[in-house]
């Protein structure tokens, strides 16, 4: 390079003028480009020869021998050359690609030799600016010729043509008459560059006769030593301290101590994991590898690839501990969840699976069973067969027919005929029962409407309605009357006369319909089918025990999706239980929300205090447990409730708020409630507390008098249950 530009310069002295970055005057190599060619007159080209000719120029040249003698002649005077031979001006081709000529490349005919050509010999011909020119530019053809030959034969491949096929269009974005300024043209130095170094690729735009075509590229080095050197490049490794481990195949440090190689350092000649792996094409600098093993899923720490084989085993024993403790502390959350939900039994199975029935009187006060049979009979005869004013409730009416008489409001409701059926059935009183049913079906049941197949919650004596609320049922006397029904279809049958079952099923199917507003769309028992008592409930008339004796009933009739129903009925009702009750004196108001929480009556206010309804609901939670076992949590609750009434001392109060401060309206110790803490007992778990409440009730006299009612019906059918008389039939 340096000697041709020192040849080009000495040829520009020699004709008086500038060095070619001289400014532009029309006469310096540098100012080829800038002049126009259609202001100079292009020389006439009367042989129309081309380029092909250059092979009469060369003759026997020989490029192997003569190569290296004519490498340092200017390529300018070859550029200036080939244009004149061309028929172009030197100022629109001397530039290469970017000083274009005016022709179209597509017009010009292609050179069908594959030969490199060079212009011709005659001077004659084709007059050129200066005399010296002449020679200078054939010497410079031929050379530059040379030299495209030679280097196409060391690389095996056929030299290139020059002809005009051959050159490429103007540049993009370029006028295609030449340049449009001098900034814009390329130095004749480049060319010479790219002529003087035969393997030189080409540039785009530049002429593909003075390109030479570019070696074919090395074969893509392969293998744990490639892919160590490429890892070394993305994370920029290297220098004097770096080069590749001949022994084991992958970077590390030439010397010790040495710092920035930082894969060798770091593992100090031992091969990282994914030093060998391949690294996908786009990794910027700097970027990890990704890391394709089992174990990526793992935290860091649990990574075995990490430790020793001791440490291993040592992780290992470890996590499994680890995953041991979770599993248990997330077994027993579980369990926890699921026994507040009612679903896991508590215990054994209970007594309606058994069909073991305890007698609390044997088991606790060493009664005889005789002694108890005949503590229950006497209870019956005296509600059922006493005297009218002071001791029956029981009264005859009508042929076949029967009521049960609430003393304390001279009516008949559907609650007192519910509890003499339930008492009936189980003391194997059919006629009794029968008379019950028929005033009940034929007085109290609606036929049509809304509440149809259910009860009006209470009439006069003569089955007349009272006032427009009378009609509305009570959902615990349904569910005692279906369950009476039920009873009395397995121990005595159903007959056209009386079709227990027929009845059971209708009654059942009705209340199991949440748009009949017995039960929320979820399944939670209601306080009534009203706007207001469809949003609450009552404690008392949530019957567990009931629904799952109704559950089993109708999947024995084949009506599965019924029996679902009253399933989880049962498991809804028995997890109301929890959060109804008082989480330290076990008590329950009488009314709530859905909810659970205590909510008073719309109309006359209270029933937010534990009082005559809620006397009932510790006795459902534990015959639910007598009978089903269902729910776990219930013995303690019956622990708690009847640990509080032994705090309160023997004449306990009978109305309470539910945090166990007596009730502005108590009316003393009342028998009911001494009824129902006795069948509590049927779930406690205390070995202390029960036998009092037990001896209480047996002791208890049979109530009598005006306010007899209520809780006379309670003591008959504790003495059921605490007997084992009261059973469950499905």
């Amino acid at each position: 390079m340096a000697g041709a530009a020192t040849l080009e310069q000495s040829f520009s002295r020699q004709a008086g003028e500038k060095a070619p970055h001289t400014p532009r005057d029309g006469r310096g190599v540098a100012d080829h480009g800038t002049s126009n060619s259609s202001s100079r007159p292009r020389p006439p080209n009367p042989s129309g020869r081309t380029n092909a000719s250059v092979g009469k120029l060369m003759g026997d040249f020989n490029p192997t021998e003569n190569f290296a003698s004519f490498s340092t002649i200017p390529s300018f005077l070859v550029t200036s050359t080939v244009a004149q031979e061309e028929g172009l001006s030197d100022d629109s081709f001397s530039m290469g690609s970017t000083c274009s000529s005016s022709s179209s490349p597509s017009s010009l005919p292609r050179s069908p030799s594959p030969a490199v050509s060079a212009p011709s010999s005659s001077p004659s011909s084709h007059p050129l600016k200066y005399p010296w020119s002449v020679a200078g530019a054939a010497v410079a053809a031929a050379t530059g010729a040379a030299n495209a030959v030679a280097a196409s034969w060391r690389q095996g491949t056929p030299p290139v043509s020059t002809s005009a096929g051959h050159r490429p269009a103007a540049f993009p974005g370029r006028s295609p008459h030449g340049p449009s300024s001098y900034d814009s043209c390329i130095n004749v130095r480049r060319d010479s560059s790219a002529l003087a170094d035969p393997t030189a690729q080409a540039v785009p735009g530049q002429d593909a006769a003075f390109s030479p075509r570019p070696p074919p590229p090395p074969p893509k080095p392969s293998g744990r030593r490639a892919a160590a050197a490429r890892l070394a490049a993305t994370y920029d490794v290297g220098g004097a301290d770096y080069a590749p481990s001949a022994s084991l195949d992958f970077p590390s440090r030439v010397e010790a101590g040495q710092g920035q190689a930082g894969l060798g350092s770091a593992y100090d000649g031992q091969a990282p994991g994914w030093a060998s792996k391949e690294l996908p094409r786009g990794r910027r600098r700097g970027q990890p590898p990704p890391r394709k093993h089992w174990t990526d899923a793992l935290p860091a720490v649990l990574d075995p690839r990490k430790y020793t084989r001791r440490q291993a085993a040592v992780c290992l024993i470890m996590t499994t501990l680890a995953l041991i403790v979770m599993i248990v502390v997330l077994s027993m959350a579980a369990r926890r969840t699921i026994e507040v939900e009612g679903l896991l039994p508590g215990g054994d199975q209970g007594a309606a699976v058994t069909g073991v029935y305890r007698n609390l009187f044997t088991e606790l006060m060493a009664k005889t069973p005789a002694e108890s049979d005949a503590k229950v009979q006497e209870a019956y005869a005296h509600l059922f067969h006493g005297d009218p004013e002071t001791e029956a409730l029981y009264v005859e009416v009508e042929p076949n027919m029967a009521q049960i008489i609430n003393t304390e409001s001279d009516m008949v409701t559907s609650e007192g005929i519910s509890y003499g059926m339930i008492t009936c059935v189980h003391m194997d009183e059919q006629e009794p029962f029968n008379r019950l049913w028929n005033w009940a079906r034929f007085h109290m049941q609606h036929t049509a409407g809304t509440f149809a197949s259910f009860f009006a919650w209470r009439v006069t004596k003569g089955g007349l309605l009272v006032d427009a609320k009378d009609v509305i049922p009570a959902p615990d006397a349904e569910a005692y009357i279906a369950m009476a029904l039920i009873t009395a279809h397995r121990k005595w049958g159903s007959t056209p006369a009386y079709p227990y079952k027929a009845e059971a099923l209708r009654l059942l199917r009705a209340m199991g319909q949440w748009q009949r507003g017995f039960f929320s769309r979820d399944g939670k028992a209601t306080f009534n089918p009203t706007d207001w008592g469809s949003t609450h409930s009552n404690p008392s008339y949530h019957l567990p025990h009931f629904y799952e004796a109704f559950a089993r009933f109708m999947a024995n009739e084949g009506e599965s999706r019924a029996s679902g129903f009253w399933s989880g009925a049962a498991r809804k009702s028995r997890f109301y239980f929890h959060v109804a009750s008082n989480k330290k004196t076990g008590l329950m108001p009488d009314y709530t929300t859905l909810d659970g929480k205590p909510a008073p009556d719309p109309n006359l206010g209270g029933h937010t205090n534990f009082q005559w309804d809620a006397w009932r609901a510790p006795a459902n939670v534990a015959v639910d447990w007598a009978w089903w076992n269902a729910d776990g949590w219930q013995p303690k609750f019956a622990d708690r409730i009847l640990a509080f009434f032994a705090s309160q001392g023997p004449e306990y109060a009978s109305q309470y708020t539910t945090d166990g401060q007596v009730a502005d309206n108590n009316t003393g110790h009342d028998p009911g409630l001494v009824a129902m803490n006795a069948v509590v007992v049927l779930a406690a778990r205390d070995q202390a507390l029960k036998p009092s409440f037990v001896r209480e009730l047996w002791e208890l006299p049979i109530p009598s008098g005006k306010g007899r009612y209520y809780p006379a019906m309670l003591y008959v059918m504790s003495l059921l249950h605490c007997s084992g008389k009261f059973k469950a039939y499905f």
